[in-house]
Parts: C-alpha cells; structure tokens; sequence
C-alpha cells in the first residue's frame, strides 16, 4: 500500500491545478460554541499547484474537487495495483470490503515517525495523500468515517466505463497491445463534482453518513448542515452549521473581507448560535 500511496503522490502534479499568483486566502471559518466550550477558528483552503506548491484555493468548488480528484485517484490506483479487487464486480459487497480494508490500512512507520499526515484522518492512505492540504477538522471528520464507495456517486461511472473500452479496444490492436499503462493518467483524472448541485449532493451525503455514525455511536457532536451558493448568489459560497445536542457553531467559508466583523469578530455574543 505504500508503494500505491508514494505513486498517487508522484502524479499528484498532473491532477493539480495551474499555478497563480496574487490569490487571496480562502478562509474556512468556524464561530460558536461547541460541547460548551467556545470556539472561534480560522483555517486557510489550499490545493496542489502543478510546481507542487500549495496555494490558496480559488473557491470552495475548486477545493472540494481537488480532495476528490485526489481520493478517486487513490481508489482507482488501490484497484489497478490488488488485481483481484480490479477483477470483482464493483458492486460485489465483497469487494468494497475489500477496498475498504486496504484505505484504512495503517501505514505509518515505527509509530507514526517520519512521516506526514493529514491530522483529521489519523494514518490511512487518504490521510497521507492529502496530507498537504491540512483540511479543517470539521471536513475532516466527515471524510475520515466516508465510505469508499460513496465515490461511486460523483458522477464519474460514465468516465470508467469509456475508459476501460479504450483499455480494452487497445489490448486487441498487436501494435498497441501491452501499452494501456500509458493511459493510467486518463483513467484515474476525476471530473466531479462538477456543478454547484453535485458539490451540494457531496456535501450532504458526506454529512449523512457521518450523522448516521455519530448518532449512532450516542456522539453528543451529531450535526452538521451545508448550504452551498452559485457565485453569482448573495451570501458566502458555503456555509452551514456544526452543533451537538445543546449547543453549536456556526461555519463559512469566504475571503477575509467578506467576513462582517460584526457576526465574525470580537467576543462571545448570544446571538452567536
């Protein structure tokens, strides 16, 4: 699995996005009061450039795609890499078993020194392939209990299946056969989620099964709600609510002046939450 991890790693730069400059910090924010402890955070969204530099995320859409470019990648080279999984039916229960298995497998060395990961996920592969990225604890934690074949639902089905025609067509021209390697960087580029109601849809799955989970488990921290915006809308792009049972704060995700002062500075208020 390691060997899987370093190679998602090693092509991280074709999947990333095109340097630039001058962007102002996307800031994810969080206000309010949590298991009665207040708590007033300020986390910067950054993606991959293709220098393999971060920067700043130029929109939340921006940022969620790349997490997910990055997870479907990570999927997909699991797949290629265990043939028996690449050989099941994808909807053998069996088989999500089995991929299941091998993300979560731990794979830090001697106890976790020596190498980074992504605080919110602990010590699975996706931890270590996003661990640049130093994702907000509150999308962290939603990511950390996904399961993996909520990837199936971004939208990328019709992708794999053209996809694994060309695989296919290619291994049965004798000038071609052998070479289908060369398009793992096709087969594993993530195209979703592409619009304003599949980020929402994302969202919300991710929020449902950690809910589910949490609620389940008797988690006093069991809700958390998106709204997500088209640009062109009043309103931050995203923004939505993270409580427990008796309490909660309030999430957003916008540049810094877009934050009022008002709602977003200065001391605990009541009107807070």
């Amino acid at each position: 699995m390691r060997a899987v991890v370093e190679g998602v790693l090693a092509s991280q730069r074709s999947r990333a996005v095109a340097p630039k400059e001058g962007l102002e910090p996307l800031q994810f924010r969080l206000r309010g009061r949590l298991m009665d402890k207040w708590t007033d955070e300020t986390f910067e969204l950054v993606v991959v450039n293709t220098d393999g530099n971060t920067q700043p995320a130029a929109s939340f859409h921006e940022y969620v795609r790349f997490i997910f470019g990055e997870l479907v990648a990570l999927r997909d080279a699991i797949t290629l890499k265990f043939r028996g999984l690449d050989e099941r039916d994808e909807d053998d229960e069996y088989w999500s078993e089995g991929l299941e298995s091998l993300w979560g497998v731990d794979l830090r060395p001697g106890g976790g020194r020596g190498i980074q990961v992504c605080p919110c996920f602990g010590t699975g592969a996706d931890g270590l392939v996003l661990a640049a990225l130093q994702i907000p604890w509150p999308l962290g934690m939603l990511l950390d209990v996904m399961n993996v074949s909520q990837l199936d639902d971004l939208g990328d089905t019709r992708r794999r299946f053209e996809t694994n025609k060309l695989r296919l067509v290619l291994s049965k021209i004798p000038r071609l056969s052998g070479v289908e390697y060369l398009f793992k960087e096709f087969y594993t580029a993530a195209p979703a989620p592409s619009t304003r109601d599949e980020l929402q849809y994302v969202m919300d799955q991710l929020a449902s099964s950690w809910m589910e989970l949490a609620g389940g488990g008797g988690q006093p921290m069991d809700t958390f709600r998106s709204t997500i915006r088209c640009p062109t809308d009043d309103g931050f792009e995203a923004e939505g609510v993270l409580a427990t049972y008796f309490d909660g704060a309030r999430w957003a995700v916008g540049k810094a002046g877009e934050f009022p002062p008002s709602d977003w500075e200065g001391p605990e208020a009541v009107g807070d939450y």
